[in-house]
């Protein structure tokens, strides 16, 4: 999104009138740790193909799940991670950001049912996953199942202690 902005002579003359309003420097770049280069005019966005072709095999792998394809670009992996039933979905085509993830964990009794989140969630971040560029696709959808077993360890803890 950035870099669409970035190229557009209307956007660019917005943010040039907004900024000269403006009591401090807004920056522009991005954040390097993510993106191992601040100027945003050279990145290369992971697209939907990319990002699929590395979460279809990792997560079937990870929980012996089959894909099954839902409405609107999201495909749903059921299965098991380190015993606990889960249910990942996965959208690739959300609005603002290049994916979405999110996990379910159903729970018989009903004391504690993870519905439709992800592990940033229990830190009041979300809304998915940005800055995944070309380059760094596979490392960053490389931190799913770590974020997956973090969310599974979370809820057996808790249920344990309920």
């Amino acid at each position: 999104m950035a870099k669409a902005v970035l190229n557009d002579a209307q956007s660019v003359a917005i943010m040039k009138q907004t900024r000269s309003a403006l009591g401090y420097v807004p920056r522009d770049d991005a954040p390097v740790p993510l993106v191992n280069d601040p100027d945003v005019s050279t990145l290369r966005p992971a697209k939907a193909a990319q990002l699929k072709t590395l979460v279809k095999p990792l997560l079937q792998g990870l929980l012996g799940a089959k894909e099954e394809k839902m409405p609107a670009g999201t495909m749903k992996y059921d299965g098991a991670l380190d015993g606990t039933p889960i249910k990942v979905r996965v959208d690739y085509a959300a609005r603002d950001v290049q994916m979405i993830y999110t996990a379910s964990i159903p729970d018989p009794e009903r004391r504690v049912t993870v519905i439709a989140t992800g592990y940033e969630h229990c830190f009041g971040i979300g809304g998915g996953w940005d800055y995944i560029t070309e380059e760094n696709a596979g490392m960053s959808i490389g931190l799913l199942p770590e974020l997956l077993r973090r969310l599974v360890t979370l809820r057996n803890e808790v249920q344990r202690l309920v």
